[in-house]
């Protein structure tokens, strides 16, 4: 049936002016190819397709399978009047210009120069077709959408496939399945390379691009992505590079191999797909610079600039490098909402005059703040010398953020000339300033049974204030480490906090507490002591991973744990004790355990128990004692 309609039509447009038509040709991918009528010698139909032959010896043949119709429009009526329609296949190009007084088209087979001078319009440029060997390279005064419809563009020239010399905002709109690749001989660096803005527009369209010299996707100022499912890859530099921002609305992106570069501003991403894979050594998948230069040369000092905001989205990464470091800014980072995960599979390493690059999943070089959102962040016994997260500042984690950090990592050790061995930790964070949590759930696991990971390394205090849950379950060092040579504390001012250490300290570091609720399962510093009223229960090594809880006068549990070492929940205040060096303190789980029975010490129940008093706790086991040396 098709055919028969095919042929009459053919026939009966022979009898009008062809030069004043063209042919539409729509396919049921969605996809319209044009031809001029005055350029079509005829249209045959076969068994299983339609053949178009030209005047310049050409012939297109589309399949019946994938032909939905042929429609015939005048050429004024055809051609909006802001577009541009530029066609490649293989080594040759059509372009239907409307523009030709002000917009210039240069062609050397399926390369594409233009200028365009339309300044009181925004022009459309439709890219489709294929060719092995060509380019779209533009100039315009004016910012101008591009939009790639089933194209695919390889260059073998100088220039890359997409080039903009241009300082105005290119948009993209993406159309179906569209691929570009440079090749060896790029010289600018980059497969889509603009001096302007690069703005991908919301579209359901899908693009890829694979660098084989450095850059995949290049701009001079800032990239938005607000829709499109972008995949990028380079092996030799990074993946995206922007100067101003680089902020992410919506869509899905990709990195393969390099990471993405803010030279001069900072990161954001407020929603959408956002996944990384390397293998590369040093890479830094979000890498975001401080240092901002202004038009006149002046270095200027500005929050954002070096910042990273995640407000939300899905993000997964899985770096094997070594050295690799998911998230490196130089300024501050700032979590609201979304999700991380990720894994680290790659060992840190030592470079003589550099010094040691630890194998990382998100340092900033300011304050870490996680207030929102959830962290599920691993590195693998491979990852030596890895750390999860870390701040040459402070980090601050609250408003009902969840993470779960699992570090199975040895401590680095590696040799400086002809020094002694040195040692670099590995940890779930670190932060040079102060750790403070409030109103979060943070689990940490480190799993090493040999010069393993720290749980918390901190420079200052350690604060576990009301709303938070910290678990934290060390195997072979300690749960939380403080410098004693930086004056910081373990403060608990409420809340909730396990922290356990099988051969190491659960707390190392002097605890003062105000309120909430601690275990400490390990090592005990007896030197470091307690300061103000020690709300909370200390055990040690003695405690055998039996199961128990205590409870007040109506059978109210304040406090239980379903035993082992890394799994414990509390309810309200638990006991309290103070000590003093040589003291020597009995608890009994089961039975009745009086202050009388510990000397000069009390234990408190919910800050109300005097000496002499009894209670219950269930969940009967021997007498244990815990001495203070």
């Amino acid at each position: 049936m098709k055919r028969k309609i095919f042929t009459v039509l053919a026939l009966s447009f022979s009898f009008f002016a062809w030069a004043e038509y063209s042919m539409l040709i729509h396919q049921s991918t969605g996809k319209t190819s044009i031809a001029d009528c005055e350029e079509v010698d005829s249209l045959k139909c076969g068994k299983s397709s339609a053949k178009v032959y030209k005047s310049d010896d050409d012939v297109s043949e589309i399949p019946f399978t994938s032909l939905d119709s042929i429609t015939f429009m005048d050429v004024k009526d055809l051609i909006p009047k802001d577009t541009v329609f530029i066609t490649y296949s293989d080594n040759s190009v059509k372009c239907v210009n409307p523009y030709k007084s002000v917009v210039s088209i240069e062609t050397d087979g399926a390369c594409v120069n233009v200028n365009s001078k339309a300044y009181y319009k925004d022009l459309v440029f439709v890219l489709s077709g294929s060719s092995s060997n060509g380019y779209f390279v533009i100039d315009s005064e004016r910012k101008f959408k591009v939009i790639m419809d089933g194209l695919t563009l390889t260059s073998k020239k100088e220039l890359p496939p997409i080039r903009s010399f241009s300082g105005k905002a290119m948009s993209i709109e993406l159309k179906g399945k569209n691929t570009l690749t440079d090749s060896a001989n790029d010289t600018c660096n980059a497969v889509l390379r603009s001096k302007g803005q690069i703005i991908f527009s919301k579209s359901s369209g899908s693009l890829t691009v694979t660098a084989k010299q450095k850059r995949a996707i290049q701009s001079g100022d800032y990239i938005v992505i607000e829709g499109g499912t972008i995949n990028v890859s380079s092996e030799l530099g990074d993946c995206i590079r922007a100067n101003d921002y680089f902020f992410m609305k919506s869509g899905s992106l990709t990195l393969n191999g390099g990471g993405l570069n803010v030279t001069n501003g900072y990161f954001v991403i407020d929603d959408g797909k956002l996944q990384a894979t390397s293998s590369l050594d040093d890479v830094k998948i979000i890498d975001v610079e401080t240092e901002f230069v202004d038009e006149e040369g002046d270095t200027i000092t500005d929050s954002q600039h070096g910042a990273c905001y995640i407000n939300g989205g899905d993000i997964t990464f899985e770096l094997s490098g070594q050295g690799a470091r998911f998230i490196k800014i130089d300024g501050d980072f700032t979590m609201r909402d979304g999700s991380v995960v990720g894994t680290l599979k790659g060992s840190s390493f030592y470079e003589s005059g550099d010094g040691v690059t630890n194998t990382t999943a998100i340092k900033a070089g300011g304050t870490l703040s996680l207030m929102g959102g959830s962290c599920n962040l691993s590195a693998t016994s491979k990852a030596v010398g890895a750390r999860l997260i870390g701040a040459d500042v402070d980090v601050v984690i609250g408003q009902r953020a969840k993470l779960v950090l699992k570090n199975d990592a040895p401590l680095f050790s590696y040799v400086t000339g002809t020094d002694k061995p040195k040692t670099k930790a590995s940890s779930a964070i670190k932060a040079d300033g102060k750790v403070i949590l409030s109103d979060c759930d943070v689990t940490i696991i480190c799993s090493a049974t040999e010069n393993g990971a720290y749980g918390i390394v901190s420079d200052g205090n350690v604060e576990v204030n009301e709303g938070a849950v910290v678990t934290i379950d060390c195997l072979s060092n300690d749960g939380i480490f403080i410098d004693e040579e930086m004056n910081g504390k373990m403060v608990c001012n409420g809340g909730f906090l396990a922290s356990h250490s099988e051969t190491g300290y659960g707390i190392s570091a002097p605890i003062a507490s105000k309120g909430g609720v601690y275990v400490s399962l390990g090592k005990y510093k007896h030197n470091l002591g307690f300061s103000g009223s020690s709300y909370g229960t200390f055990m040690d090594l003695s405690y055998d991973g039996t199961p128990f809880q205590v409870t007040d006068a109506e059978g109210t549990v304040i406090f239980s744990h379903k035993g082992g070492f890394s799994s414990a929940k509390a309810t309200k205040l638990s006991m309290s004790f103070s000590n003093t060096r040589g003291d020597t303190y009995y608890y009994k789980v089961g039975g009745k355990l009086s202050g009388e029975a510990v000397g000069s010490s009390s234990f408190v129940l919910d800050g109300a128990y005097t000496d002499g008093e009894e209670f219950e706790a269930d969940a009967p086991r021997a007498t244990s004692s815990i001495n203070f040396r």
